[in-house]
């Protein structure tokens, strides 16, 4: 079975170091990020470049192939790495850079990180919840980062109520805090109730980054 391969060897742009285009070009980041090393099986950066290649400096992003973070999606290579390493073993962004990016007051770190949260995915979660001393059960169509849509029946909720919701992923039970932000009621179809998601655990945050990449295979 062949090494996976780094970003600078299938693309061979010699910017590693050592690499022939050193000179021109200057050294990657990619290739000298230890923080990354590891992560998809790659040597530093050099299997997750779509997060370190477009690195914020002073608002600007910069790197040889990232002129725009999401581009990064049609590359071959992103898409090799995806098809190699599969959906549960992913990684789109490394946690380094999304510590960076929240610390980061700059506009294109801001309109990043607002980007990624308000991501919303298609769904169709059982969701079990309890307020005001009644009990349901639901199902959420969206979700995002920051927050989810549940449909269900009858609910009766005070504005801004916080309770807690659970939801059934593969025979295991998610416990999140919300709080309610905004309620429609139907006379025919379920009522609705959007919801935000207070302090989302890592655990949370796995699976959303799971229907990301689910959505771009």
């Amino acid at each position: 079975m062949l090494d996976k391969q780094n970003c600078w060897e299938y693309k061979e742009c010699g910017r590693e170091p050592g690499g022939l285009e050193i000179e021109r070009y200057g050294i990657c980041s990619a290739s000298t990020n230890i923080e990354a090393d590891g992560l998809n099986g790659g040597k530093n950066g050099g299997r997750i470049c779509w997060a370190i290649a477009g690195t914020f400096i002073n608002g600007k992003i910069t790197g040889k192939y990232a002129g725009d973070k999401f581009s990064c999606v049609n590359c071959d290579f992103f898409k090799l790495v995806r098809e190699e390493q599969g959906v549960d073993n992913f990684e789109m962004v490394t946690p380094v850079q999304m510590v960076h990016f929240k610390n980061n007051t700059s506009k294109a770190c801001i309109r990043f990180i607002e980007k990624r949260s308000s991501e919303r995915f298609h769904s169709n979660l059982n969701a079990n919840f309890s307020c005001c001393n009644r009990d349901y059960t639901g199902t959420v169509i969206n979700i995002s980062e920051t927050g989810m849509y549940i449909s269900s029946r009858d609910m009766s909720f005070p504005n801004e109520a916080t309770f807690e919701v659970q939801l059934d992923i593969n025979n295991e039970h998610l416990n999140l805090p919300v709080r309610m932000c905004r309620f429609t009621i139907s006379p025919d179809l379920n009522d609705g109730m959007g919801v935000e998601i207070l302090n989302p655990p890592e655990s949370y945050l796995v699976l959303i980054d799971k229907l990301r990449t689910a959505t771009l295979t």
